[in-house]
């Protein structure tokens, strides 16, 4: 396939307007290779101007490349002018902070935005440091900011960034306040970033921001503190508290340390850090892939807490705003990544014992079939939301809401997003709490199975190189349904996108067998795959014994094995 005369005109235009000279030289050099015939640049060309990057689940996000479609210093002073713009255009004086993490460019892009807001007339707070993305949304709400910017990919691979763009203050005064953007306000802010003339036309202040320094951490981290004086936690002696045993880690992130510093502030001290993740490093040198979820990411802190006999593990994704967290399983006799669906379980219990009249539960469309069944049992309304915790920041009277993939916030008043410091600390609380009383963690899971069922969940992730093959996919299962699964006749299908969910749909596929087995299929708004989130749910009788809960436990991974495997067949199709 030759260089077609309509790329070539856009990437030359592109090369005339782009403010850095290594992305200059870089498509300078691809350009040359593509018009001499070389498949690789004119496919890496191809894919970098295939339009502009959109907003996704989170935001902006994409590889650190020059062009349209990837993250770079031209498409985030574009994306800030737009934001700028748009504020402008609802209120007057818009007040708006900036955060950042630790990955490569993050410091600089936050430093650009801050310089365009500055000359577009906003009023601009900077974090000074590389701070956790909770304490950004937290920072919001606390300084009644009209929007807010924090420069991160979260768990994405060490080539990613992305910018999550949050709306508050008199933007969005009602339910969402400082929330990430959803329709129309995403639609709007990137027509007038299309809008915007090449990044060497934007101008940048020299000054004129605020510095935010590591003050609102402590505000932050006594926002979970006042959380967490319930009667309930109350009751923790100081010596329970001295015998519960925390391996951490912050995935070579930015929230080790205020995870840690959280954790004191509740009395716990006995926390043993894993050193070779502890300092944020953009590399990522010990886990490539620096998700909790992902199969083998805290295995170093699981060896840790063989080693130290730890009651719990907490392990922040590179920006804390995710926990992932591993128990004792006494099924295995070993510690165990727990899904997040099951370490969602262990906060309900909690919350449904503190929760005031009206005050409610949510999860999303994604999430496990449990939170609805538990909510009903104890009298708490419930709400399911699409996927994101930009949805999920606006059930009403939340007093908490999650999603399965380790997203959860136990704050909602304060901070409309996910929170993995304030999770963590809670649920050590949630620990000393049980163990005061002769419990572990794992018997409120087996405790919950005795009496809803065993609920289980799997996943399987299909990556594929374009959108137009993942959007393929979806569309194949979509149209060659199975009629039954795992032996199991297919019941009911519900097509998301067909439907309206609240207001809006999305593009996703419920399958349902009779055997109350649950496929929801969708590709992920993070990363460049198609996911199937797999859910069975295994009767048990109230009074079973350790030995007959083991048997439910084989019985429900040997299924979610066999839906595995019927599910990854859909590797080996060739979609286009």
């Amino acid at each position: 396939m030759a260089l077609n005369a309509k790329l070539e005109e856009k990437i030359n235009k592109w090369i005339s307007q782009d403010v850095s000279k290594e992305d200059t030289k870089e498509l300078k050099d691809l350009l040359k290779k593509a018009k001499s015939g070389e498949s690789q640049a004119l496919e890496t060309l191809t894919l970098s101007f295939a339009g502009p990057v959109q907003f996704g689940t989170a935001g902006l996000r994409g590889v650190m490349k020059p062009g349209e479609s990837n993250l770079n210093k031209s498409t985030i002073i574009r994306a800030a002018a737009g934001l700028a713009d748009f504020c402008n255009s609802r209120v007057h004086n818009a007040k708006i902070v900036i955060g950042y993490d630790a990955r490569y460019h993050s410091k600089e892009f936050a430093h650009d935005s801050a310089a365009i807001f500055t000359e577009k007339g906003l009023d601009v707070y900077l974090m000074e440091n590389a701070l956790p993305t909770p304490v950004l949304a937290f920072a919001c709400n606390y300084l009644d900011a009209d929007a807010a910017v924090m420069v991160t990919a979260s768990h994405n691979p060490k080539e990613y960034n992305g910018y999550k763009v949050y709306l508050g203050g008199r933007i969005i005064p009602g339910l969402g306040k400082g929330a990430q953007i959803v329709e129309p306000y995403d639609k709007e802010i990137a027509k007038l970033i299309a809008h915007q003339p090449g990044a060497n036309k934007i101008k940048l202040a020299k000054k004129g921001w605020l510095k935010l320094d590591n003050k609102i951490v402590d505000r932050y981290i006594f926002s979970i503190r006042q959380l967490n004086t319930t009667l309930l936690f109350n009751e923790i002696t100081p010596e329970t508290k001295e015998s519960i045993k925390i391996v951490t880690t912050g995935m070579h992130g930015v929230g080790g340390w205020v995870q840690i510093e959280a954790l004191k502030k509740e009395g716990y001290y006995n926390v043993v850090q894993v050193e070779e993740q502890a300092k944020p490093d953009p590399r990522f040198p010990t886990v490539p892939f620096p998700n909790p979820e992902e199969k083998g990411t805290m295995n170093i802190a699981l060896e840790y807490a063989r080693r130290e006999k730890a009651d719990l593990v907490l392990a922040n994704d590179p920006d804390a705003d995710r926990l992932g967290v591993a128990l004792w399983d006494p099924y295995i006799k070993d510690y165990r990544v727990l899904m997040g669906d099951e370490t969602a379980q262990l906060f309900m219990e909690y919350f449904s014992r503190i929760a005031e009249p009206g005050q409610a539960f949510g999860s999303s469309l994604v999430s496990s079939r449990f939170m609805n069944t538990f909510a009903k049992a104890k009298g708490i309304p419930y709400m399911q939301t699409l996927t994101g915790h930009k949805w999920l920041s606006r059930v009403p009277n939340a007093i908490f809401v999650y999603e399965e993939a380790i997203g959860f916030n136990c704050n909602p008043k304060l901070i409309a997003d996910k929170d993995g410091p304030t999770a963590g600390a809670v649920l050590a609380n949630i620990c000393a709490y049980f163990k005061q009383r002769g419990k572990t963690l794992f018997d409120i899971l087996d405790m919950h199975a005795k009496t809803f069922g065993l609920y289980k969940q799997s996943q399987v992730s299909i990556r594929l190189d374009t959108p137009k093959k993942i959007k393929g996919l979806v569309e194949h299962i979509r149209h060659n349904m199975p009629d039954e699964i795992d032996s199991a006749k297919v019941d009911s299908f519900f097509d998301v996108e067909a439907h309206d969910f609240g207001t809006l749909s999305t593009n996703a596929i419920v399958i349902c067998t009779k055997g109350d087995t649950r496929i929801l299929v969708r590709p992920s708004g993070t990363e460049p795959k198609v996911k199937f989130y797999i859910e069975v749910i295994i009767p048990c009788d109230h009074h079973a014994p350790q030995d007959e809960l083991a048997e439910v436990r084989k019985t429900a991974r040997d299924k979610l094995a066999r839906i595995e495997a019927v599910l990854k067949k859909y590797e080996t199709l060739n979609i286009k």
